[in-house]
């Protein structure tokens, strides 16, 4: 199979920096079944709901604990 996962990851870090790439790829990564978050889609996704609420990453365990009953498999792909 072949995504445009690391194309997502280079641009994310070249457009808003490595902190956000972190805080992305950790919640990404701590997530239940966060194989099919690891594709283009998925990364944009999670990112995108970094950038538009990006004090609720703060929130430690509970940011954490929320990603991880997303059930990533259910979410459509492009």
């Amino acid at each position: 199979m072949r995504t445009k996962a690391g194309q997502t990851l280079r641009r994310l870090l070249l457009d808003h920096g490595e902190a956000r790439l972190i805080i992305t790829m950790r919640t990404i990564v701590k997530s239940s079944g966060h194989e099919c978050a690891q594709m283009a889609a998925g990364i944009q996704g999670v990112s995108d709901f970094v950038l538009t609420h990006p004090s609720w990453s703060d929130r430690g365990l509970a940011w954490s604990e929320a990603f991880y009953n997303i059930d990533y498999s259910s979410l459509p792909r492009w």
